[in-house]
């Protein structure tokens, strides 16, 4: 029975230990480190443009209603988004950029000037950053939830044909509005909030 007394507490204390705030892996500590240099930065441009964070309380939620997307974004001009590139393009003289927030799986499809198109193309190109984040000044005008409706052909008990529409929405939201500035992080951020509050650091 000592020897299993023993054991439990030695089991129990190594697991305490291994659950502790104060014990982080090395990639923790080094994404810590990273969101640490950026912050400074970050918040600069927030500062710079007044902009509203509130798009985080989306990013922070598993599932979300569309209204609730549009009601974080329309009701705040200009917004911080952090995402990653995906594509600029240029499209009858106007230039667009889209990237992507894997957490809140938004779509943005952004209007930006060519000047600030090649200033996001030299970046992505000196610091070989172009699978990584930017932190975007928005200005939102529409957001969206696109629908799809598929159609089946179904034989009937008679051989007659008819069709069978269904209606789904996608998984993604789309927000479309003009990019007033961007600026590249050289990381890939996890969450946006963690910029602006990260435990145990």
């Amino acid at each position: 029975m000592k020897f299993y007394s023993i054991l439990v507490i030695f089991l129990t204390s190594l697991l305490l230990l291994s659950c502790s705030p104060n014990r982080q892996s090395p990639y923790r500590k080094q994404y810590a480190a990273n969101i640490k240099a950026i912050r400074p930065a970050v918040l600069q441009l927030v500062n710079k443009h007044a902009a509203s964070t509130n798009w985080m309380t989306i990013e922070n939620k598993m599932t979300y209603y569309t209204i609730e997307a549009q009601e974080v974004f329309t009701c705040a001009t200009p917004t911080l988004v952090i995402a990653s590139i995906n594509d600029i393009s240029e499209r009858d003289d106007r230039i667009y950029i889209t990237a992507y927030s894997y957490i809140s799986q938004i779509h943005f499809r952004l209007e930006c000037s060519r000047y600030l198109a090649d200033r996001i193309l030299v970046a992505t190109l000196r610091e070989k950053t172009r699978y990584n984040d930017f932190a975007f000044i928005i200005a939102p005008a529409e957001v969206s939830r696109p629908i799809a409706e598929l159609t089946a052909y179904v034989e009937g008990e008679q051989g007659e044909e008819y069709a069978m529409i269904t209606t789904t929405s996608a998984q993604f939201t789309i927000v479309t509005g003009i990019c007033v500035d961007a600026m590249p992080l050289n990381m890939t951020v996890h969450r946006s909030s963690d910029v602006f509050r990260l435990e145990s650091e």
